[in-house]
């Protein structure tokens, strides 16, 4: 705990970082920042959003407990990426999107015209609730234990996203739910999960929905979700040896959309995209 609160309180080497933790909920609640090279990157995002003007909007959030300043973490790292490494410029900020909610970024798009982006951070933490119900001792401690062995079911987390995040895309332009995760199993290590949850027809025979990723379609097996033109997992991690963050991005579009929406073929150029589950 001690080298993370060096980190935080090096207001030469990280002055918006320093500037975040003071009277933050989560200092001491967990080791956050846990090694230089996350501090260091956390301080781009941070300038980042300074520059664009929004980082007293993004404060209330960043100085929340863990978990909620995780999530605003990961919605800044996907506007960055989005920006930096896409050259997708960001040209709108919660935008409005249908049913009077908001979306986390418009992009301007390579072809012209704007992109709705909306975000979901996944943690392993709603794997544990998932379960082992959210009166578990286990959310009281680190994500990994060493030579701790547990099933998971990452094709959940990105079917809830969707679902969550569907209602407010609007049907007149590209959209694209972008999640960010921090799951037992980052979505880009094992992307058959992603195809599972996506691309997978629902199985003969009995089964629950809650429990097997069989018990229903995938989500862009049907035209259930017209009005998403793609999903994308974003893991950002610190290969040893690195100094920089390394951003995994892989896109999967929906063949089911609306044309309208589709995310356009330009876009994303250089990085991992999917039409369909691999054969």
């Amino acid at each position: 705990m001690s080298n993370a609160i060096a980190m935080v309180n090096d207001s030469v080497r990280h002055p918006l970082l320093h500037f975040v933790s003071q009277g933050a909920r989560w200092v001491n609640q967990d080791h956050y920042p846990s090694h230089l090279e996350g501090a260091d990157e956390h301080e781009r995002w941070l300038e980042f959003i300074k520059r664009k003007g929004e980082l007293t909007r993004f404060l209330p959030r960043l100085r929340d407990r863990a978990n909620q300043r995780d999530e605003a973490l990961a919605e800044i790292g996907v506007g960055y990426f989005l920006e930096k490494q896409c050259g997708l410029p960001i040209v709108g900020w919660e935008p409005s999107g249908a049913n009077g909610k908001t979306g986390e970024y418009l992009t301007a798009c390579s072809e012209g015209g704007k992109m709705f982006i909306e975000v979901k951070a996944r943690g392993w933490e709603q794997e544990v609730v998932w379960t082992e119900g959210p009166n578990s001792q286990r959310l009281s401690r680190p994500k990994f234990i060493h030579a701790e062995a547990r099933a998971t079911a990452p094709w959940r987390s990105v079917r809830q996203a969707v679902k969550k995040a569907y209602p407010k895309l609007p049907s007149n332009m590209p959209t694209l739910l972008v999640i960010c995760d921090d799951l037992f199993v980052a979505l880009t290590s094992m992307p058959i999960n992603i195809e599972i949850a996506l691309y997978c027809p629902r199985g003969a025979g009995s089964y629950s929905s809650d429990g097997d990723y069989l018990g229903e379609d995938g989500c862009f097996v049907d035209s259930r979700y017209e009005y998403l033109g793609a999903v994308a997992a974003l893991n950002i991690d610190f290969p040893l040896g690195h100094s920089q963050a390394r951003f995994r991005f892989r896109l999967y579009d929906n063949p089911k959309c609306l044309p309208a929406v589709a995310v356009p073929q330009k876009s994303f150029a250089g990085y991992h995209r999917f039409s369909g589950a691999s054969q």
